[in-house]
């Protein structure tokens, strides 16, 4: 696989980051935390990046099921079934790069 230029990782981040909030819900962030996310960035691409940061920093203590296992494969896989599978092809490919 080829590497993805700095636009392909942008663009794949819009796509991803307009579901931001059904992501980290999804994913076990409280509500309390998903609003202190909301109200700290100002556009869903930041959301996004800090509710990733947030669920990765938070893996011990997060309840998870073992379908969404707590990796960037259980990423992709929570977007296939949220019927993102466009998004989350895409999101494999990226991952792939790595």
């Amino acid at each position: 696989m080829r590497n993805r230029t700095t636009g392909e990782k942008f663009e794949l981040t819009k796509l991803i980051g307009t579901n931001w909030l059904k992501i980290g819900s999804t994913l076990g962030l409280e509500p309390d935390t998903l609003d202190s996310i909301m109200n700290q960035h100002s556009n869903n691409q930041g959301r996004l990046r800090e509710v990733l940061l947030t669920w990765l920093d938070r893996a011990s203590g997060l309840p998870h099921s073992e379908d969404y296992p707590l990796s960037w494969q259980g990423l992709g896989t929570l977007l296939d079934d949220s019927g993102k599978e466009e998004v989350a092809s895409q999101y494999f490919s990226f991952l792939d790069t790595f």
